[in-house]
């Protein structure tokens, strides 16, 4: 996501822990038991926040909507 968020910019690349204290990036993992956002980087100039999904679609949106997503997505995957 470098390209779309910049390069100076700080990207977040989702994980879960899948053993103790050893951690596995959401992108490495079957897709069907863990939410579809894989890597999170803010826009300051913007003031919003760009996501990264399985299907390697970037979406811009608001911290709230990204936050709804994911917990939807979290929900939807495991309840």
């Amino acid at each position: 996501m470098v390209g779309h968020a910049g390069a100076d910019q700080v990207s977040l690349h989702v994980a879960t822990e899948v053993y103790p204290f050893f951690y596995e990036k959401l992108k490495d993992l079957p897709a069907d038991s863990v939410p579809d956002i894989l890597e999170i980087s803010y826009l300051p100039a913007a003031e919003s926040f760009v996501y990264l999904d399985r299907e390697g679609t970037i979406h811009q949106v608001r911290a709230e909507a990204l936050g709804k997503e994911f917990i939807r997505q979290g929900f939807e995957k495991f309840v």
